[in-house]
């Protein structure tokens, strides 16, 4: 039989609440199965309430996180790593790069590094100081890695050997805030009873209220400006400043700052001085004082802990409560955690568009992923009609077409076109506003699955396929695809109907071997079968003459709860259950990948994807999971050569079938009821 072309299934959507488990990818082995998951924990900022600020060498921007982890900023891409993918467990202070391009992340636990793609802990044991509570890190000009603790003083490290700084070689105290690096080569330490500075030959000056004219000993920040001058944040007496001929100067309220309790000090290109306070932002160009208010999807929050100044010039806030938010030298813009990355754990469906591009449809709005980085769009950042995607498509103009359950947009190359059942003129107004699903067929044609039947899109015209002018079943319909022939099949709760030309089919379940008529997923593989995939009994394939089932009972899925089929370059028939990812591996082997043994973060899946590079894009009710097999079909076939044994019929399941052992083994050909796979872990 002549190749078929293969058809995107389209997913139905179902809510479930789930809870989220985080698994870093495995990336060790280059013949590996890779797996990476994407959610909200670990692509979207770790905290509200950020500690610290810091650029590495590369770059990128990396925040602390006071609950949640440390996030870094690469190329609007934001990661975030915390307990469930790395060794951050703890609440994250600070951060240093050392000669090796490896990052330190320090927190109240210990220290953690980056090599890049590993995790590691720094043993507690290296650092000679009695607690693990790190509360600054620095690595200076002399590439000595500077850490300070709370309560501990300081610990200095020169090619692996560690010297130990407390009160009795000079310090003010040991409850240590902050550390900076002077243009002289002078380290800086504020504590919580004074401040200090170490010159390279090794000799400390302190900076109290008893031999200084600093206003107060509780030192947050110390920075500079270019000319040198030392600016310390006070927690409650405002700002000091250190000029180089030794003069003092303070800033308080009365000069024009938010709040007296100080935290940081920035200068930018232009000269101005900011100041950030636990009362707000001012800012000082030398003539006037500014104090900057709080304004959403700007600077959002009034309690300011960071201020830093990026390789471009960009000024950075990390705030308290509120993110942060940065200063372009023009106008203040945010970044919001709940907006960046993926938005929801809770993911319906799935596209790859001609560019290689992979959009993400969730419950609270649609993601995209271009190999890089992730951009996010609701109704509050973009013209998304409603944030519950329900379908995707791509039409021959290149268009993404985004069916949600109250009206449709169009993303046409960065600009929007809403439209609902009530607004709009021509194919701006749609015939019913409940999207369940949406395709392009080969004729170029966009079709709707909505609640008052399937809607057609001919020219600037809609046209409206329903119960009283069709052979529809029913007017909710939930999956529509056209096979090679031209045919459009349509399936929903009362089963499947047929469009060929202008002659109506209606399928029976009962005529194709399945015992209920909730069709869910449709797809044709590339020998022609109509694959059909039911909510409740598995999977039935056609042919063109004969049915085949595959079940739980057949021994073929892991559960019978279907939701989505695609088939990938290989001819491998990947299937989205309820019990897991399936997959047929050479048309007689099934295999069933779950979280029980893969890092799929839960069982729930709801749509599966194969990208034009091989990857299986996997939508669960948990997050995105995204799988490389390591040796294409040698390495699932090998897996799939399982051995079986019989087993006592332990109870009926779902579809009546005995119970896996364990979803996520190789399940293998079909197998009497009265036998069940023997699990091998992958």
């Amino acid at each position: 039989m002549a190749k078929k072309r293969t058809w995107m299934p389209i997913l139905a959507m179902m809510s479930v609440f789930a809870f989220i488990v985080t698994i870093p990818p495995q990336t060790d082995a280059r013949t590996a199965d890779r797996w990476t998951v994407y959610n909200e924990a670990n692509t979207s900022m770790a905290s509200f309430f950020l500690t610290d600020m810091f650029e590495d060498s590369q770059g990128r921007l990396w925040f602390a996180g006071f609950d949640g982890g440390a996030s870094v900023l690469d190329k609007d891409a934001m990661t975030t790593f915390n307990a469930s993918n790395s060794t951050v467990d703890a609440r994250v202070t600070s951060f240093a790069e050392a000669s090796d391009g490896a990052i330190w992340v320090g927190s109240e636990d210990g220290i953690s590094i980056w090599d890049g793609l590993d995790w590691t802990s720094l043993p507690s044991e290296d650092l000679p100081v009695k607690t693990t509570h790190i509360s600054a890190l620095l690595r200076d000009s002399s590439d000595r890695m500077w850490v300070g603790t709370w309560g501990g003083g300081v610990a200095v490290s020169k090619a692996g050997s560690w010297t130990k700084y407390s009160t009795d070689e000079g310090l003010p105290g040991t409850q240590i805030w902050s550390l900076t690096e002077g243009a002289d080569g002078r380290v800086w330490v504020g504590t919580r009873t004074g401040a200090a500075a170490l010159s390279p030959s090794d000799t400390w000056t302190t900076y109290t209220t008893k031999n200084s004219e600093i206003v107060s000993d509780r030192v947050k920040a110390i920075n500079f400006d270019s000319d040198g001058t030392v600016y310390f944040a006070t927690a409650g007496k405002g700002f000091s400043r250190l000029d180089a001929a030794g003069m003092w100067t303070s800033f308080t309220t009365k000069d024009g700052l938010p709040s007296n309790f100080g935290t940081s000090f920035a200068k930018d290109a232009k000269g101005t001085l900011w100041f950030g306070t636990e009362g707000g932002l001012a800012s000082f160009d030398g003539t006037t004082w500014t104090v900057h208010p709080i304004r959403l999807k700007e600077l959002q929050y009034h309690f300011i802990e960071d201020i830093l100044i990026d390789k471009s010039g960009n000024v950075w806030f990390a705030t308290f409560g509120g993110g942060a938010s940065w200063w372009d030298g023009k106008a203040f813009k945010a970044i919001d955690p709940d907006r960046t990355g993926l938005d929801s754990d809770q993911v319906t469906v799935l596209l790859e568009d001609r560019q290689g591009n992979i959009w993400v449809g969730t419950i609270y709005g649609l993601n995209r992923w271009d190999g890089r980085a992730w951009t996010t769009y609701t109704e509050f950042n973009s013209e998304l009609v409603y944030h519950y995607i329900t379908g995707l498509a791509e039409d021959s103009k290149g268009r993404i077409w985004v069916g949600t359950l109250s009206g449709l947009s169009i993303y046409d190359n960065g600009k929007w076109i809403q439209t609902t059942r009530f607004t709009g003129v021509g194919f701006t107004r749609i015939p019913s506003t409940t999207i369940y699903t949406v395709y392009n067929d080969h004729e170029g044609r966009v079709w709707l699955g909505t609640g008052l039947g399937a809607a057609v899109l001919e020219g600037d015209t809609w046209k409206l396929y329903e119960r009283s002018n069709s052979g529809l079943s029913t007017n909710l319909v939930s999956v529509i695809t056209q096979d090679s022939l031209g045919r459009v099949w349509f399936t929903h709760w009362q089963g499947i109907n047929v469009l060929d030309n202008a002659s109506w089919q209606t399928i029976q379940p009962i005529n194709g071997g399945f015992d209920t008529p909730l069709v869910w997923a449709v797809m044709e593989d590339t020998e022609g079968s109509m694959w059909f995939g039911t909510l409740g009994d598995g999977i039935a394939v056609f042919d063109g003459e004969t049915w085949t089932k595959h079940s739980q009972r057949t021994g073929s899925l892991s559960n019978d709860f279907v939701r989505a089929i695609e088939q990938d370059r290989d001819g491998r028939i990947w299937v989205a259950t309820d019990g897991g990812l399936n997959v047929l591996v050479d048309g007689d082997r099934w295999m069933s990948y779950s979280f029980r043994n893969t890092p799929l973060p839960i069982d729930l899946v709801n749509d599966v994807l194969v990208d034009r590079q091989g990857k299986v894009w996997i939508a669960t009710q948990a997050g995105l999971a995204v799988f490389e097999p390591g040796s294409a079909n040698d390495a699932l076939l090998e897996q799939a050569k399982a051995l079986y044994r019989p087993q006592k019929d332990q109870g009926s399941g779902v579809s009546g079938g005995v119970p896996y052992e364990d979803i996520g083994s190789p399940v293998g050909p079909a197998v009497p009821p009265s036998r069940t796979p023997l699990t091998v872990q992958l």
